[in-house]
C-alpha cells in the first residue's frame, strides 16, 4: 500500500505495510531532519510545547513533507519498485499531477499491470490507465469489491 495520506487511515483500516510517501502526523522529527521516529508518548512527561529533541534538543516538527521538501528517498525508492513490479494498481483520489508520485501509475503501464484509475473526475491518470471508474473512493470501492468476488465466484 502506497500512501500520500499523513493522517494514519490506511493503518487504522488495518492494512499492513504502508509506504507513507508524504510521512505521517502521528510521528515528529528535530527541525534539522537529523532525529526521527519519535512518537507522542516519548514526551509524555515533557511540559514543554512543542516538545524538543531528545538528542539534539532542537524543536520537534510533525514528520511530514511539507512544500518544497523532498520525499523521503526509501518510500520513494519501495513505490517505484512495487509499482514496476505489480501486476495490477489501483490507484485512488489523486490528481496525478504531482511528481515524483504521479510516476508511479506511469511505472506499472510500462511494466505491463493493469492500471484502474478511481476518482470523481478523469484526472492525468486516467489518460494512462487501462479502467477509469468515475466516483468518489467510498462509494466505487465497495462497488468493485463486490463485482471481483461476484467475478470470482461466477
Amino acid at each position: 500500500m502506497v500512501t500520500q495520506n499523513i493522517d494514519g487511515l490506511h493503518q487504522r483500516a488495518g492494512s499492513g505495510d504502508v509506504i507513507e510517501l508524504h510521512g505521517s502526523m502521528f510521528r515528529f522529527k528535530c527541525l534539522h531532519g537529523e532525529h526521527t521516529g519519535f512518537v507522542l508518548d516519548d514526551f509524555a512527561g515533557q511540559n514543554e510545547k512543542p516538545p524538543r529533541c531528545p538528542q539534539c534538543g532542537e524543536l520537534l516538527r510533525p514528520d511530514v513533507v511539507w512544500f518544497g521538501e523532498a520525499l523521503p528517498g526509501d518510500a520513494i525508492d519501495r513505490a517505484q519498485a512495487l509499482s514496476a513490479a505489480c501486476d495490477v494498481m489501483l490507484v485512488v483520489g489523486t490528481s496525478g499531477v504531482v511528481y515524483p508520485a504521479a510516476a508511479l501509475p506511469l511505472l506499472a503501464v510500462e511494466a505491463g499491470a493493469t492500471v484502474i484509475d478511481v476518482n470523481p473526475e478523469r484526472d492525468a491518470v486516467a489518460t494512462a490507465a487501462d479502467i477509469f471508474l468515475q466516483g468518489q473512493g467510498a462509494e466505487v470501492l465497495p462497488q468493485l469489491v463486490v463485482a471481483v468476488r461476484e467475478h470470482l465466484a461466477g
